[in-house]
């Protein structure tokens, strides 16, 4: 039995909510199995063992096979959001330690996930993704146009910069005959993008603090100050650097890209610094629980690992 077919007139009109919704640029990818490329290099990448304890990242039976998420997949829905603020940006410069610029407002992933599946679910059923399972996200986001990939090993829009998530709804109505006639999915390797687009700019791999970025558009992630900060729970003492002062992610390695120079802005209020993440950046948590620390990013760290982190870092 053939699926049931997006039309044309929906697809704009799904394009046009996110927008409403605040997303910047929407993609729409026909189902396609993953390369032979990706897997090559992706299975490189594991052989190296730089994914740290993240077991999620060793999935390949999900990773390599985007209905073994979603079995009724038919049609991919892409869609970037750029989330710098001014007003978080401000208070960055006043708090005594820092915390990466997406964490300080609600957590982004019940927020983008309720703004995708408000909208997609009006047209077609699925499952909305954003950050929560093994899809290769940034491999399908590169495939839709949303950017390319990096030396630091994050997507970036070569107008726009890097300070942006992805969601993504994994629909099950197929794309519109000449769409999908149209739509042709180029494979690149990585190593071309930085070729052609970081070229010979190696400002992110000096300036990590921690030697993660090592400039192949992979992170070796159990060096990375954002994983330790956040996800590790054994080998703390490796946080305690004097050259950053993150407790909870790093945004080292986009400050200093020169594609983020003027980044994009968009004043939207679920991602402006909330009370209790300034007091957190303050260090003054003595009057805090983990309960305040529910809608929030931080909550993943718990307070009691956010407090570590603070004290490691010695200031």
């Amino acid at each position: 039995m053939l699926p049931e077919k997006l039309k044309k007139t929906e697809l704009e009109q799904i394009e046009t909510l996110l927008k409403k919704e605040g997303f910047h640029q929407i993609s729409f990818l026909p189902y396609f199995e993953i390369s032979e490329n990706f897997k090559k290099s992706y299975l490189k990448y594991l052989s190296e063992k730089k994914e740290a304890n993240l077991a999620y990242l060793r999935n390949t039976e999900a990773r390599f096979e985007i209905r073994n998420i979603h079995p009724q997949t038919q049609t991919i829905v892409a869609a970037s959001f750029f989330y710098l603020n001014q007003k978080t940006l401000d208070t960055i410069k006043k708090t005594k330690y820092k915390i990466a610029r997406y964490a300080w407002g609600r957590d982004y992933h019940n927020v983008l996930k309720k703004r995708m599946k408000k909208v997609c679910e009006k047209f077609s059923a699925g499952r909305a993704v954003v950050d929560s399972t093994p899809l290769p996200e940034k491999y399908l986001a590169r495939k839709a146009g949303l950017g390319f990939v990096g030396r630091n090993g994050l997507l970036i829009h070569p107008q726009f910069g890097s300070f942006f998530l992805l969601a993504f709804f994994l629909m099950d109505k197929a794309l519109p005959d000449d769409f999908r006639l149209k739509f042709q999915i180029e494979e690149k390797n990585t190593s071309e993008d930085i070729e052609n687009l970081c070229k010979d700019c190696l400002k992110c791999v000096k300036a990590c603090p921690s030697s993660a970025v090592e400039g192949g558009g992979f992170i070796h992630t159990s060096r990375c100050i954002s994983y330790r900060t956040i996800e590790e729970r054994e080998n703390l003492e490796e946080i305690k650097m004097k050259k950053h002062k993150y407790i909870f992610g790093c945004d080292i390695c986009q400050t200093v890209c020169p594609y983020n120079k003027i980044p994009l802005i968009n004043e939207d209020k679920d991602f402006f610094p909330a009370e209790k993440t300034i007091s957190i950046a303050e260090g003054k948590t003595e009057h805090l629980t983990d309960e305040d620390l529910y809608g929030s990013s931080l909550k993943r760290r718990t307070l009691a690992g956010l407090k570590k982190n603070i004290k490691l870092i010695g200031w």
